[in-house]
């Protein structure tokens, strides 16, 4: 029997930009766990995230965060109900610690925080206030 809809949301607690920051800044141990796709990832993403697919979680999580007592942080999932899904799963492996971020790349983005990319040039969404000035030395 599939789990309803009010337990799938019991088991994951949404964190605003600001709760997430204060976790930040308390040094909190956490892992960002981006969960759209790897090109989407490589654009753009919150910096120390990692990129884990939906479709490939549960065959990844435990290589990538083997403390099953981890606070995740998913955010960038492709639909709410991608969202619930990965959590579901994420239960159904052993994380109880699980959030999401409600604002996504777009609210961390606007509020001028600090994000990565893995393209070459950087892409002119990069904030301001992180510029990245050097170039790669020329070979």
């Amino acid at each position: 029997m599939a789990p309803s809809l009010l337990l799938i949301l019991a088991m994951i607690a949404r964190l605003t930009r600001s709760e997430l920051q204060d976790k930040f800044e308390r040094f909190e141990k956490l892992q960002l766990i981006d969960l759209g796709t790897n090109e989407a990832y490589d654009q753009l993403h919150l910096a120390g995230a990692l990129s884990i697919p939906l479709p490939h979680l549960r065959e990844r999580i435990h290589a990538i965060v083997p403390d099953r007592g981890a606070q995740l942080v998913l955010y960038n999932a492709p639909s709410t109900e991608e969202l619930w899904q990965a959590a579901l799963a994420l239960h159904g492996l052993g994380y109880y610690n699980v959030f999401y971020y409600s604002g996504g790349l777009k609210d961390w983005q606007n509020a001028s925080l600090p994000l990565e990319t893995n393209v070459y040039p950087y892409p002119a969404q990069l904030n301001p206030a992180y510029p990245l000035t050097t170039e790669p030395d020329a070979a």
